[in-house]
């Protein structure tokens, strides 16, 4: 357990280090001389470390002003946000069930290998991915054995290791499984699918895309997208993907902020002051937005090319046709227009904003504040694959839908499941998709409705699989083949479209 804990401190649960031992390792299985396999570590560890700096340094300075929402209006709602979830789970809930936090510690290390044991027997489980984001390894197996310990009380904690285990495992596979062809889509065959919490919403997004860009070429019309736009005039400054981002920050958070007033700010952050000017402090804080965006793209640059070379190695020595899943913001260097991300996150969190009035006006007893994770990863994500193929259209519908789920369908899954009662949950898209049902077996069935669970879970893949045998393991191991069988099929739809148009 010493040993564990140490790895587990220093290693597993920070990414960054994680990240680069896993390059050092494929550089070498590749044949890389010692000194160049080091040298891409070291490039992995730095890329890496910026990269979490820009995510970390986003959720500090935008969390306050959205939980301060809660506080100041005193609303009765529960703020979903993965930190903010842990913090309530590690504090709250499982000290109030009798749960040590150790436990989600072996879940994780477990969850891991058990993963990877459904990556080896790949041919028969049909998994092709392996979730290598250290950091959301640690939310998904802290939150999930926290759901499992509010459901099934009566479990041991050795059950609770065991069953939260599988449950993450699963998890962290079949749900990046399901984004193998939308990530090698819209990376062009970089060989890497998403390991993050909006996987599910990811898959419909590119599906739906795709049936938007048939629908089009059957009529014979192109599909509108964000790169092909010129604005006129001062509009035009929007297509700089930073500036715009400047400007919508400054809006949106700018408003909350005015909302919330400086006295209630002063108490949120020692570095506002009396003297402190309040509107060049608005100024200021709403602009580390697009900062942290650069950097954010800056350390995605620098460890990508090096993790896909070490990971293809990985992969042909021990896990073959597997892909590294990872933290879905390393897509967003693939965008060839920024203005997809912003416009993403835009419309998703004002229907995030507008699902929370609904549910305040109604007085629902399951209504969300979303915190900033969901509210950018989630929409922005999405966005990119929905936007991918479907253009315009399909991001703005898909953004929609996402605002939607996570804050309504995920109240309901956080009141099913118990999180409301304690204020604080994590909810991102793939939990508010599913943790109503998982919740309802779990309370109902116990360890009998644990077992259906992972029979469902196990079942997704099998049937991607039956959908599409003829290029299901092209997606992950020959990517130019994989189009060249694809787009005949999807050729084969736009005439018969285009047949049953004319009739």
């Amino acid at each position: 357990m010493e040993v564990w804990s140490w790895f587990t401190r220093n290693i597993f649960t920070d990414p960054a280090i994680f990240m680069a031992l896993m390059i050092l390792v494929g550089l070498l299985l590749s044949r890389k001389k010692f000194y160049e396999a080091l040298a891409g570590a070291l490039k992995g560890y730095i890329g890496y470390s910026v990269f979490s700096l820009a995510s970390g340094g986003m959720t500090g300075t935008f969390r306050p002003i959205l939980l301060g929402l809660k506080d100041r209006f005193n609303l009765s709602a529960t703020i979903s946000d993965p930190y903010f979830g842990m913090g309530t789970l590690q504090s709250s809930i499982m000290p109030d069930l009798g749960r040590s936090m150790s436990i989600t510690a072996l879940v994780m290390l477990f969850g891991f290998l058990v993963s990877i044991l459904l990556a080896l027997l790949g041919k028969i489980t049909k998994i092709r991915t392996l979730n290598v984001a250290g950091n959301c390894l640690n939310a998904f197996a802290m939150v999930n054995t926290c759901t499992i310990a509010l459901c099934c009380p009566s479990l041991s904690d050795t059950e609770l290791i065991i069953y939260g285990s599988i449950f993450t495992a699963l998890c962290c596979s079949v749900y990046s499984n399901l984004t193998v062809e939308a990530a090698q889509s819209v990376t062009d065959g970089a060989g890497m699918a998403v390991g993050h919490s909006q996987n599910i919403m990811d898959c419909f997004a590119h599906w739906l895309g795709e049936k938007f860009s048939i629908k089009a070429r059957a009529k014979g019309k192109e599909i509108k997208k964000y790169e092909d736009m010129n604005l006129p005039g001062w509009l035009s400054i929007f297509d700089d993907m930073y500036v715009a981002a400047a400007i919508v920050m400054f809006i949106i958070f700018g408003i909350m902020l005015l909302a919330l007033g400086k006295d209630y700010m002063m108490t949120q952050d020692a570095t506002l002051t009396e003297t402190t000017d309040w509107n060049m402090y608005i100024f200021k804080t709403t602009m580390k937005f697009p900062i942290y965006m650069v950097m954010l793209m800056t350390g995605l640059r620098m460890f990508v090319a090096e993790l896909t070379v070490a990971f293809n190695a990985i992969s042909e020595k021990i896990l073959r046709g597997t892909l590294p899943a990872v933290d879905c913001a390393v897509f967003y260097g693939f965008v060839p227009s920024g203005t997809t991300i912003t416009a993403g996150f835009i419309i998703g969190s004002l229907t995030m904003l507008a699902s929370t009035f609904i549910g305040v006006v109604l007085n629902l007893p399951f209504i969300l504040i979303m915190g900033f994770i969901p509210m950018f990863f989630d929409n922005a994500t999405v966005a990119i694959f929905a936007h991918n193929k479907g253009g315009i259209k399909a991001q703005i519908l898909c953004n929609i839908l996402t605002g939607m789920i996570d804050v309504l369908i995920g109240g309901i899954s956080c009141y099913i499941v118990g999180y409301t009662a304690y204020g604080g949950a994590g909810m991102n898209i793939d939990n508010s998709v599913t943790y109503w049902l998982w919740g309802l077996l779990m309370q109902n069935g116990g360890r009998v409705g644990l077992i259906i669970m992972f029979i469902i879970l196990l079942a997704i893949p099998q049937i991607q699989y039956r959908v599409c045998k003829d290029t299901y393991w092209l997606a992950s191991t020959d990517w130019e083949k994989y189009k060249e069988v694809h787009e005949e099929k999807v050729d084969q739809q736009v005439e018969k479209l285009k047949a049953k148009l004319a009739a």
